[in-house]
């Protein structure tokens, strides 16, 4: 791949994943910045379904986690296996982008007096952002919510 086609890639990606640390930044504040034990293991909250070419129901496929749930939330791959497959794709656009995954991600400190930064993000955030995933635009956004433990409505 061409350098202005990784540049391009990077700066597509870039958004998305800012988001994800600002939703799990947001996540880990509610959970009083400690990492509490959870319930319990996660488990699927639909019956799984069969790969479709339909979008996903109205109600999503994932609701927000409870407060202290941050220990518990699942790792790249059990989040993955969450996912419910379709052929569907919103952004027939973004199927190329959605293909690739980050070579190398790295998070920088911003000037506080700008942007709030907590350091407890490298410990507890950092190590869980990975982009190690590919799919549809709706897949991809499940594995992130099932990720973080955020709702996918």
């Amino acid at each position: 791949m061409t350098r202005a086609g990784r540049a391009l890639r990077h700066r597509l990606r870039a958004p998305l994943l800012a988001a994800v640390a600002a939703a799990a930044a947001v996540l880990l504040s509610a959970c009083g910045g400690g990492l509490a034990a959870g319930p319990g293991p996660r488990t699927d909250p639909l019956p799984r379904l069969a790969a479709s070419g339909a979008p996903p129901p109205p109600g999503g496929y994932f609701t927000l986690e409870p407060v202290g749930s941050y220990a518990s939330l699942p790792s790249d791959a059990t989040a993955a296996a969450q996912v419910h497959r379709s052929t569907w794709e919103v952004r027939p656009g973004n199927r190329a982008d959605n293909q690739t995954t980050p070579v190398r991600l790295a998070m920088r400190r911003v000037n506080p007096a700008v942007q709030a930064y907590d350091p407890r993000w490298n410990t507890h955030i950092l190590g869980r952002i990975t982009g190690d995933f590919t799919g549809t635009t709706d897949e991809i956004f499940q594995w992130a919510a099932a990720k973080w433990g955020l709702p996918t409505t």
